[in-house]
């Protein structure tokens, strides 16, 4: 009996192990090992490595699923290659993705069935009460911003920047309340990172500084795009021509390769760097 009870006592600590072992920032860090050390340098072997251990990590996302079944397409391995391919369609790849990587000649009839029930069987499960709450709160935080930012000397000028002000207030109040209560609004939640991340650009610096730990939180649950998050702080400094603090900065190209110090900040909350970004976002997923 007492043999029992220590075997329970250890299976339900095992479980409860394994229920606390997401973590989105060690995740990330493998898949732009893989990206950069595996599928740039075309390396096979390094990317099936490093993906492998990202999927220990943390839930794997469907464009990562597909990338790694394409590699396995590559390297001949067509049964294991389908497998992924599946899973990704199961957790939500577009079909437009999987046309992309060009492998339906690879696919016999039997396993382009089975591709279409799986899209067909796919259950959207997002928090759309959330989701609409979010696009509301963006239309109004996009509305305050609609005035003439040049006519100073304008009698509404002051009276809008006011209204803007007021409305980034509330939009802070929100998202605290909101991460208390479900989390960061993000794909884990509504299904995309793109709609809060609007939201994310309108905050100022040193509120996201004060409230790192919370955010830092929300990237290992998978919620908070660590990529978004870098490009949020990085911005300001962009725009100021100090690029000492710039780990990812989406939509700049002509920024100067990082330095030693830029990669350690963004290795910091897991941040993907611009080309494994760019190269990873070609993968789409459904919503």
């Amino acid at each position: 009996m007492k043999k029992l009870y220590i075997l329970t006592l250890l299976l339900i600590w095992t479980f409860t192990l394994s229920a606390q072992t997401n973590n989105y920032i060690e995740y990330y860090r493998n898949i732009e090992k893989g990206i950069l050390k595996g599928v740039f340098e075309e390396n096979n072997d390094t990317t099936i490595y490093y993906f492998n251990y990202a999927f220990e990590k943390a839930e794997a996302y469907p464009e990562d699923l597909l990338i790694i079944s394409k590699v396995y397409y590559d390297n001949k391995n067509n049964n294991k290659a389908f497998e992924y391919l599946i899973k990704s369609l199961e957790n939500g790849i577009d079909t437009a993705a999987i046309t992309n990587i060009g492998i339906s000649s690879l696919l016999n009839h039997q396993q382009k069935e089975l591709l279409i029930e799986k899209y067909n069987n796919y259950k959207i499960e997002y928090d759309t009460v959330l989701l609409n709450q979010l696009d509301s709160i963006i239309e109004l935080d996009q509305y305050v911003r609609e005035f003439d930012w040049n006519d100073t000397a304008s009698v509404t000028y002051q009276s809008s920047l006011n209204k803007m002000s007021l409305q980034d207030s509330l939009n802070r109040i929100w998202i605290l309340n909101t991460i208390k209560e479900k989390g960061w609004m993000g794909r884990k939640l509504i299904g995309n990172d793109g709609t809060s991340f609007l939201l994310l650009l309108h905050i100022h610096t040193s509120w996201i500084n004060t409230n790192f730990e919370i955010l830092e939180k929300e990237i290992l649950k998978g919620n908070l795009n660590p990529s978004y998050l870098a490009a949020t702080l990085d911005r300001p400094f962009f725009i100021n021509g100090n690029l000492k603090y710039r780990s990812f900065l989406p939509g700049n190209f002509n920024t100067p390769k990082d330095t030693e110090e830029m990669k350690t900040n963004r290795y910091k909350i897991g941040a993907l760097s611009s080309n494994v970004f760019l190269y990873r976002s070609k993968f789409k997923h459904r919503y």
